[in-house]
């Protein structure tokens, strides 16, 4: 009966000693699939972020036919004319278009005009000096305008900006942003 008990006790520990190789392995393997789900969740995120960001760069609006008229009152007969002469400047009548973008959220947008003289300073509008966001900074602007964007191509309202002094000679920047980024821009040259 001891022997029996024996043998027995030997084929008890083989399989013991087999079922801990396996346990080894598959310790081992529980290992290596942790490290690869770890791993695999680390791109996950990555590639989240970036179609996030890749999204948000998608989504922006861009303007197109930005235009920029200077305007000035004839004496006599009161009507609108066009000049390029700095000192007879009245006003810039500023328009453009919001082009189709269909990642981009529909909804009221506000677009922010800055019009830049030619020593660098923004000009300031009706309000005085006024701020936005952009590129995580605070930037100057001259006015702002509300619009309502429906995802498909869109002409905005032209915009009448007067400014507070007799202008000077040189080059005037107009700048659009939304969002904190700018969507467009155009330059005059005033003699």
């Amino acid at each position: 009966m001891i022997n029996d008990l024996n043998k027995q006790l030997v084929v008890l520990n083989d399989c013991l000693a087999q079922l801990e190789r396996e346990n080894q392995d598959l310790k081992l393997a529980n290992t290596r699939l942790t490290e690869n789900n770890d791993q695999l969740n680390k791109e996950v995120n990555s590639l989240s972020t970036e179609k996030a960001k890749l999204k948000n760069i998608a989504a922006r609006l861009q303007a197109s036919a930005v235009k920029v008229e200077t305007l000035k009152k004839k004496w006599l007969s009161g009507k609108e004319t066009g000049t390029l002469r700095a000192k007879d400047v009245e006003a810039f009548r500023i328009s453009f278009a919001i082009n189709e973008n269909h990642v981009a959220d529909a909804g009221d947008k506000t677009i922010y005009v800055k019009v830049t003289g030619p020593e660098g300073t923004t000009l300031p509008g009706p309000g005085g000096e006024s701020v936005f966001d952009f590129d995580g900074k605070q930037s100057k602007y001259t006015y702002k305008v509300v619009t309502t964007f429906e995802n498909d191509t869109k002409a905005v309202e032209p915009s009448i900006w007067k400014p507070a002094e007799t202008l000077k000679k040189g080059k005037y920047t107009i700048e659009i942003y939304a969002e904190g980024y700018k969507m467009g821009s155009a330059v005059l040259d005033l003699k």
